[in-house]
């Protein structure tokens, strides 16, 4: 539809941001990391654009200004970004043995909300409409069903706060 917008990123490490109007596509911005980029993903207001690189960085921009407004540094390589549908929240899948959901409601001050410790690394995480319950999958095809329910749910439980390191830009 005309003023959709569509991010990609690859091993040029570069990432950005094209609209598409009719039949022509233009650029909007563009971004350059220092690793090749693994993954994007776009708010679904089209204000906030996540990039996460194979140096376990996502990197945080306002589409608007094409500001970077904060990292969020992970313990392993970046695999999938996913916001929720009807918020600012920012699933990240890393090769790591967690699940983090990142309330950007702010975008220069990201709060960690949600830690699932998982039996082993993830590889792709999608968000239901509703933010908080999601489906994520590992490279030996397990699934983990998630929540705020600090319960335990097959090999995955609800783990409290951890610290993660962000910077505002």
């Amino acid at each position: 539809s005309d003023g959709a917008l569509v991010c990609v990123g690859g091993r040029d490490k570069r990432a950005a941001v094209y609209g598409i109007y009719g039949d022509a596509v233009a650029a909007v911005f563009e971004t350059r990391h220092e690793a090749f980029v693994y993954t994007v993903a776009l708010s679904h207001d089209d204000a906030v654009l996540a990039v996460g690189c194979v140096d376990c960085v996502v990197s945080i921009f306002d589409v608007a200004s094409e500001a970077r407004t904060s990292t969020i540094s992970m313990e392993g390589l970046v695999q999938n970004l996913c916001f929720a549908p009807a918020a600012r929240d920012l699933a990240i899948a890393a090769e790591q043995n967690t699940v983090d959901v990142w309330d950007l409601a702010n975008p220069s001050q990201p709060r960690e909300k949600l830690v699932v410790t998982r039996h082993t690394t993830t590889n792709d995480v999608a968000l239901s409409a509703r933010g908080f319950v999601f489906c994520n999958g590992t490279i030996f095809s397990t699934m983990g069903v998630g929540s705020r329910v600090p319960a335990r749910v097959g090999n995955d439980q609800w783990n409290g706060p951890v610290q993660r390191n962000f910077t505002s830009l």
